[in-house]
């Protein structure tokens, strides 16, 4: 396994037997020399120390994570500091560089899948043909493959917990969400683990495919050896700049904005045009976590063709520009940055400020009566944002329902999956088909429904209807034979008959009074009504 010719000639001149701080300098005046518009100085990321965030009083939470967003707005890139995390990706990725190490030195090529999950080596664009792992990961967080190496899952675990928590609040800031309601909503998708077996040559850099943004809200990347490069807006022109990280005490974790939040952000913040590489002189592995948003999935999907052109717009354009003037370069650069700028409309999650939410009008509509009716929400107390709602519905019949704000159907409150499951959406005129969804009673029921306006919070039952219709059985007397078919009725049980009439007349009275409306003492008359009808076949 040898690196490709003009690998060879990039390092012979570089002198990669030299330490990698002298091979950098010596890359950047080369890169000067040769492409004096393209490459330019390193970027610094100053270090965004994060792992006090949310131990932190709510002020200085704020002021931490109001100090990650700007980096990001200005650089689509930052450097965070979160201890535990450092930790165990540095271990993770000491692991995961001894294995492919010895893979590397052990298989030809030849051996390697170039495709699917696992370890593999794809035959795609020259800038990323060397081995990866690929790992898939769903909604509920499942990967494929479902056992995973080398501390891998350790450190996906330290992700969700040390991370997602804080990345999920600035999104929230961000887009001006109801605080806490992208709380838990964010997964992984994707995670790639790159092995670059030796210094990846400059003209790599230029070819098509090796800059590009990720097809992923946010994605959090983590090197052994510091390689990722990011296409900026320099002092006079775009640059490719290599990014440099200053007060670290351990391996890097890079925040990197993806296409799909600088569409839901409306341009707010913008996503990194990048890429990824080995500036030698020893081998390099990263550890590159796509994440996303499965409320938000199906609305990303539509923007799957703007990375393809995107990189073919940025392969161009670095083609073209040593022969471009200042002013003609900012122009195209600026147009290929806002590709991801897009209209399509993200579904909304539900969330809505207590003195809004309690100025509109609620009601719940259903399959109960052919979501012919609505059925009005109500406050616990005045001025409360928490609604209920209590609905009889027949038995035998899946029970489904929306919820309409202000009666108009063009604000549809619903769930976030066909299943009845999720985050709660609305008010959209969408959500055909998206209905909360309980399975059909055996008996005509209740349906008990509880539903916070303010957060969306949703809590559903379905309750037996006590009545007649249920607890008493056919007036009709059963005959003798299936009395001795059910068990003898002991003569003790005659005994018991005066008691169980004077229970039943006592009953009755209190339901002709008013007190027999409780369901309890419903259920309580029918019972002993029954009792009585049977012990009236006993000989006395």
């Amino acid at each position: 396994m040898v690196a490709c010719a003009a690998g060879r000639a990039w390092s012979l001149f570089c002198g990669l037997h030299s330490s990698p701080h002298a091979h950098l300098q010596r890359c950047s005046r080369f890169a000067t020399v040769r492409h004096a518009r393209i490459f330019g100085p390193d970027q610094d990321l100053p270090a965004m120390h994060m792992s006090e965030c949310f131990q932190a009083d709510e002020k200085s939470r704020g002021q931490m994570i109001g100090a990650l967003d700007k980096e990001l707005q200005a650089t689509g890139v930052a450097s965070l500091v979160l201890n535990r995390l450092g930790q165990v990706a540095a271990a993770t990725l000491e692991a995961w560089h001894a294995q492919f190490a010895a893979r590397f030195r052990q298989q030809e090529r030849s051996a390697w899948p170039g495709g699917g999950v696992g370890w593999l080596w794809p035959q795609a664009s020259e800038m990323y043909s060397h081995p990866h792992y690929l790992i898939t990961v769903g909604e509920d967080d499942r990967t494929s493959p479902s056992e995973l190496p080398f501390n891998m899952q350790s450190l996906l675990d330290c992700i969700r917990e040390d991370a997602f928590p804080i990345l999920e609040r600035l999104i929230e800031q961000g887009i001006e969400a109801a605080p806490g309601s992208l709380q838990g909503k964010m997964r992984m998708t994707k995670v790639i683990v790159h092995y670059y077996p030796t210094a990846t040559a400059q003209e790599l850099l230029l070819t098509h495919a090796a800059f590009h943004s990720d097809d992923s809200f946010l994605t959090l990347n983590f090197e052994n050896v510091p390689g990722m490069h990011g296409l900026h807006q320099g002092d006079h022109a775009p640059c490719i700049r290599r990014f440099h990280h200053s007060g670290l005490s351990t391996y890097p974790v890079n925040l990197f904005v993806g296409g799909y939040l600088q569409a839901l952000s409306r341009g707010r913040w913008t996503s990194l045009i990048h890429s990824g590489s080995n500036p030698g002189p020893a081998d390099r592995v990263s550890i590159t976590c796509f994440l996303g948003f499965p409320v938000w999935n199906s609305d990303a999907s539509r923007l799957g063709g703007v990375r393809g052109s995107q990189e073919g717009a940025v392969h161009e354009f670095l083609q073209e520009a040593e022969e471009l003037d200042d002013e003609t370069a900012r122009g195209r650069f600026n147009e290929i940055r806002r590709m991801y700028d897009t209209d399509i409309q993200f579904t909304q999650m539900y969330s809505c400020a207590p003195e809004i939410a309690v100025s509109h009008r609620y009601a719940v509509v259903g399959s109960w009566d052919d979501w012919s009716t609505l059925h009005e929400l109500r406050a616990d107390q005045h001025g409360s944002t928490n609604l209920q709602l209590s609905v009889g519905v027949p038995a035998g019949q899946n029970v489904e329902f929306q919820i309409l704000r202000d009666g108009d159907w063009n604000q549809r409150i619903f769930p976030q999956s066909s299943r009845g499951t999720g985050a709660v959406l609305g008010p959209s005129p969408d959500g055909h088909g998206r209905n909360w969804k309980l399975d059909a009673p055996q008996h005509r029921s209740t349906l008990n429904i509880k539903w916070d306006a303010s957060s969306g919070s949703m809590q559903h039952s379905l309750d037996d209807m006590p009545g007649p219709v249920d607890f008493i059985p056919s007036a009709k007397p059963a005959p003798a034979q299936q009395l001795h078919r059910l068990g003898h009725v002991p003569r003790r049980a005659c005994r018991e008959h005066s008691d169980l009439r004077s229970k039943t007349i006592g009953a009755r009275r209190a339901f002709q009074t008013g007190l027999g409306r409780s369901s309890m003492l419903l259920a309580a008359l029918a019972t002993a009504c029954w009792k009585t009808r049977r012990l009236k076949h006993c000989r006395l």
